[in-house]
């Protein structure tokens, strides 16, 4: 069912501890650098009234100008300081992108982003310190 039996198949190698620790290790650490990126993003845009204006007319837009540097960073994912910069590229636009609506929350429920972004870079915070630390 869910088996090959073909023997021009070849099995992928198992991975060592280390090797799946570090990789865990470096997951959270660009997960956690990633939500950081985001929120620097966010707090630009907030910061720069003609620029959230321009996104809350045209998200759509800001929408696939958001893609653009995702997809460079899919193309050139083999190269090392493109991939990671295409990505937080990438999680800055998203900032820049949710900022219409992270403002528009803020007026209905004053303190509410302040708290999520504490809980969010909490979270990710003791979940990448708790993967840099395990064995």
């Amino acid at each position: 069912m869910g088996f090959s039996y073909n023997p021009a198949i070849r099995s992928l190698g198992v991975r060592s501890g280390a090797e799946r620790a570090t990789l865990v290790r470096r997951t959270y650490a660009l997960v956690l650098a990633s939500i950081v990126v985001t929120i620097l993003g966010a707090g630009f845009a907030v910061t720069q009234p003609r620029l959230i204006t321009t996104v809350w007319q045209h998200p759509f837009i800001t929408f696939l100008c958001a893609l653009v540097p995702l997809w460079m960073a899919m193309r050139n994912h083999r190269t090392f300081p493109q991939n990671l910069g295409f990505t937080f590229l990438f999680t800055f636009i998203e900032g820049i992108w949710i900022s219409p609506l992270l403002m528009l929350y803020e007026r209905m429920q004053p303190g509410i982003i302040g708290q999520a972004g504490l809980l969010t870079l909490t979270t990710f915070g003791v979940l990448s310190l708790y993967a840099v630390f395990s064995r």
